[in-house]
């Protein structure tokens, strides 16, 4: 599992390196970086509610376990549009402070690059609560799909839009992956039954 989360981010860096060249894929996976930090405070926002999760669990509460998620997952989002207004303001500068005059981005690059982290943050802060409602196997799929559809999509966009068309075809595959989660623990809060019941 951990290898698959890492391999959309890894897919796109790949297809950006052989179709729009190593300079733009340093730019890329700069300002991307400062998405993935953004991950730390999503992932801390769904483990905020552990005990909560860990108490619906044991009692087979299922729905309680998806409605702590996907509070945990719209604070989520709302960080990810938060920080993508802020980064289309300031991000030049940030960058060029950070990294130097070499890895300055486009705002169109910010704003790609930090579209995708609204539902990264979002299902990273889901992910927990998935697998407390006993969906590993469900969670993998979701997990597949964003993948191949992330390879699918920037393979399409790159040629045309360059690293841009990269960044919105990432952004694709992780609204896609967040979409099947809440897709999932919508399906669980309206059963609020052990998964081994759903379905028969």
């Amino acid at each position: 599992m951990a290898v698959l989360l890492s391999l959309n981010q890894t897919a796109v860096r790949v297809l950006i390196d052989r179709g729009v060249g190593v300079q733009e894929l340093g730019v890329f996976a700069a300002t991307a970086y400062l998405v993935r930090l953004g991950t730390i405070v999503a992932q801390s926002l769904g483990q905020a509610r552990a005990p909560e999760l860990r108490a619906a669990a044991a009692n087979h509460d299922f729905g309680a376990v998806a409605r702590q998620g996907l509070v945990s997952a719209g604070h989520a989002a709302l960080l990810g549009v938060v920080t993508a207004g802020v980064m289309l303001v300031v991000g030049p500068a940030v960058m060029v402070l950070g990294f130097g005059e070499a890895f300055e981005p486009s705002r169109a690059l910010i704003g790609a690059i930090f579209a995708a982290g609204i539902p990264l943050f979002a299902s990273t802060s889901l992910a927990m609560a998935t697998v407390g409602m006993g969906e590993r196997g469900l969670y993998l799929c979701a997990v597949a799909i964003s993948l191949v559809s992330t390879v699918v999509l920037v393979s399409f966009l790159v040629p045309e839009w360059g690293v841009v068309g990269a960044a919105w075809g990432w952004a694709g595959g992780e609204s896609i992956k967040t979409l099947l989660l809440v897709g999932i623990a919508l399906r669980r809060l309206r059963s609020g039954q052990d998964p081994s019941r759903v379905g028969g």
